[in-house]
């Protein structure tokens, strides 16, 4: 089997594996709520990255130097992914998940301005293709007039937006030290901590949950993509992984257009497309 079909079929089953996860999340995170979804589909994912550990033998010690930086990334990580699919909780698939997955473009932003690296005229192009995009999704035309969506779900999902795109160092530089085993199963750890003791000080119920298909489901397909992206970057090419996973937002929008019925505009379906073309073709370069 080739180095390019390998990567390919990573590429393509960490896509499927967000895409879904994505779309499922926005269903069950309006029938139980953001805070229960993050708690239970977390220790769901540990669930299975526990027997994952113990098969690989993999070890779960890290520096002081590298913990402290997964305490500022795993910090980042749960207001990243609590904004998120508070998003998808109350604004449109369609639309939320586009912006959100534009998080590549702050990390090329803060490469340029704070790592003083050079961009080539390619850069530039899938830069505004996607900042044009995020601008037509963001307004809406009522009565001749070009009005801004008054939804809090877009305005949210520019929060994870930008902190997975500054997060982005933190995480690579942790799983070159550690693995992306161990990496990943610290992010779920930690991620599942911070919200639980969230959850305790707010005094949020969170009582009578069942693990229910979609739940069980949602939990999966989200660890499926993270875990198929991370292999593919390992033993694949990052050229051909990256593109062809960044087709993820792609499938949750035509799920979410056909079973959700959600309604949107057309230049705003357009403006979507436009996003997901700009985040493909920043992928490539």
């Amino acid at each position: 089997m080739s180095l390019i079909l390998i990567s390919v079929i990573f590429g393509l089953s960490a896509s499927v594996g967000y895409g879904l996860s994505d779309y499922i999340g926005a269903k069950v995170t309006r029938k139980i709520g953001e805070y229960k979804i993050i708690l239970f589909s977390h220790f769901l994912g540990l669930f299975l990255l526990v027997p994952l550990v113990l098969i690989t033998k993999t070890s779960l010690l890290m520096s002081p130097s590298t913990f402290f930086l997964f305490i500022i990334y795993g910090l980042l990580a749960v207001i990243a992914i609590f904004y998120f699919y508070k998003a998808l909780k109350i604004g449109p698939v369609s639309l939320v998940t586009p912006i959100a997955a534009s998080y590549s473009l702050v990390s090329v932003i803060s490469a340029l301005l704070f790592y003083k690296e050079k961009l080539v005229l390619n850069h530039y192009l899938a830069i505004f293709l996607i900042i044009f995009g995020i601008i037509i999704t963001s307004f809406k035309i009522e009565k001749q007039k070009i009005k801004l969506i008054n939804t809090k779900g877009i305005f949210y999902a520019f929060i994870p937006m930008f902190l997975w795109g500054i997060s982005i160092p933190y995480i690579t530089f942790i799983i070159k030290e550690i693995g992306w085993i161990s990496a990943t199963f610290y992010e779920y750890l930690l991620i599942m901590l911070f919200i639980y003791f969230y959850i305790l000080i707010k005094k949020i119920d969170i009582k009578n949950i069942r693990f229910t298909k979609d739940l069980i489901g949602f939990a999966f397909f989200r660890f499926l993509g993270f875990s198929m992206m991370n292999i593919g970057l390992l033993y694949g090419l990052i050229s051909v992984v990256a593109p062809v996973e960044s087709t993820s937002p792609l499938i949750t929008v035509i799920l979410a257009l056909i079973f959700l019925k959600e309604k949107i505009q057309k230049h705003q379906l357009v403006g979507a497309f436009i996003t997901i073309a700009g985040l493909i073709f920043l992928s490539t370069i």
